[in-house]
């Protein structure tokens, strides 16, 4: 590995490259233009060229982030890892929310003898690929191509809290909002990514999201969570109008101000990250295309030698008397090497031309649909199951939660939750009501006692 390596956080459409030597950051980057797709990240690379040094090549890091990739945490028992990928690649294959293949990483956590927690993460193999090929464009050999959460994950240790406390951090974009929920030793045990940026006029829609990411954690860990951190640019100012509200105490990370803060730390991650999209086998592909171009130029310095050389080697021969029979025929082999290793950058040329067409334009109904829960759900709601299944030529949508509020009192929520679902740009028919299972807790005598109400919402989306 060089002693200067290079680092990429493209995360929710902002794109940032720096330049690292021994662990320390000497030259950074920021694209003036929303980095939304390939032709855009092509784009940025073209102009980062000519701000950063990239000629010499190196090896690069990647943090991403997009809607077009998801995660998913559930349990599992413990397996052999074998196993376990078997069970993964079924899955992958059934819940991917685009068409094509998918590429995939997860991260596991011991839970304990019989259990272990799996984030998986998916996102279009097209996407990686071609990410890949535009870094080798530029001389830049891909190493980590790791989601927001890996470099989360190796970041909260240093936060210093309690064993086994639950941290809460938000990350804040210019776009998006990304909430994750870990333990203190860094074990991801959720993400919410919120389609909202919190440097807009969205101070009150953040208040809620944290608390309702603190009130779930709660229910669903059986603990209480007081530490919420926010990282981002003005993440001090956004601390001191929003902490009089949150119900945990809020601190910023200093470190976080930094723009070149998650390409700075995707830099610096340790070990060999279990979820990285740039599986084993397809790093030992990218060292093997650098091989053959490094071979290609050696031959190409090669030939301007032997040209410059050619003549010496007449004279030698006129006055030497040397075989030139021979002499041609290792010449004749020489530009053989030479032209097997054009046909290669030909071939080389074609991929590239095909790969730079590429560009991820999916329309991902079911992921938007989720990340917009948080703003359809009104206050006093907590979703704790959603999901979304296609059918024939429909997706099926079921939504269950709770409520803290009596059976009489929650009568209005939920009918403003159904009517958000059924309006526009949903237009959901609902096939199961909440007035289903409010009924059964009514005629069970819920409604006297100080009982949560649950509910469960069932409808059919085109």
């Amino acid at each position: 590995m060089s002693a200067t390596r290079y680092a990429i956080s493209w995360i929710y459409d902002e794109f940032q490259i720096v330049r690292m030597k021994q662990g320390q950051l000497i030259d950074s980057w920021t694209a003036p233009f929303p980095v939304r797709d390939l032709a855009s990240l092509a784009e940025a690379m073209s102009e980062a060229s000519q701000h950063i040094d990239l000629i010499h090549g190196g090896d690069v890091a990647i943090a991403y982030e997009d809607d077009l990739h998801t995660h998913e945490f559930f349990d599992l028992p413990n397996m052999v890892k074998k196993d376990l990928e078997k069970i993964l690649v079924r899955k992958v294959e059934k819940n991917k929310p685009f068409e094509g293949d998918a590429s995939w990483c997860y991260h596991e956590a011991n839970h304990g003898e019989d259990e272990e927690g799996i984030l998986l993460h998916l996102m279009p193999k097209d996407i990686v690929d071609a990410t890949i090929r535009i870094c080798q464009d530029f001389y830049l050999t891909p190493r980590r191509l790791v989601p927001l959460t890996e470099v989360v994950a190796e970041l909260i240790p240093t936060y210093e809290a309690n064993k086994n406390e639950i941290i809460v951090v938000v990350a804040l974009f210019s776009e998006r909002t990304e909430i994750i929920t870990s333990l203190s030793d860094g074990e991801v045990l959720g993400v919410r990514e919120l389609p909202y940026s919190a440097y807009a006029d969205t101070r009150q829609r953040l208040i809620t999201d944290i608390n309702r990411t603190l009130s779930y954690a709660k229910n669903q860990f059986k603990q209480e969570v007081n530490t919420v951190w926010l990282v981002g640019k003005d993440a001090d100012q956004i601390q001191t109008e929003i902490e009089s509200e949150v119900e945990a105490i809020l601190s910023h990370d200093p470190n976080g101000l930094d723009p070149f803060f998650w390409s700075v730390n995707v830099a610096n991650l340790s070990g060999q990250q279990s979820a990285n999209f740039i599986p084993l086998f397809a790093r030992k592909k990218i060292n093997s295309t650098l091989f053959y171009r490094v071979a290609l130029w050696l031959t190409i310095i090669s030939a301007i030698a032997a040209g410059g050389i050619h003549s010496a080697v007449d004279s030698v021969i006129a006055s030497h008397h040397i075989n030139a029979q021979e002499i041609e025929s290792e010449i004749i082999v020489a530009s053989r090497a030479i032209t097997k290793f054009e046909n290669l950058q030909l071939r080389r040329d074609k991929v590239k031309h095909k790969l730079q067409l590429l560009q991820a334009n999916a329309h991902n109904l079911p992921a938007l649909f989720i990340n917009h829960l948080g703003h359809i759900v009104p206050d006093g709601l907590t979703i704790l199951r959603s999901e979304v299944l296609l059918l024939e030529d429909e997706w099926k949508v079921t939504l269950q939660g709770e409520s803290q509020q009596s059976l009489s009192e929650v009568v209005t929520i939920l009918q403003q939750l159904e009517s958000e679902l059924e309006a526009a740009p949903w237009n959901i028919t609902v096939t199961k009501s909440w007035k289903t299972s409010w009924y059964e807790q009514l005629q069970s005598g819920s409604a006297s006692t100080s009982d949560k109400t649950v509910f469960e919402i069932v409808g059919l989306m085109q």
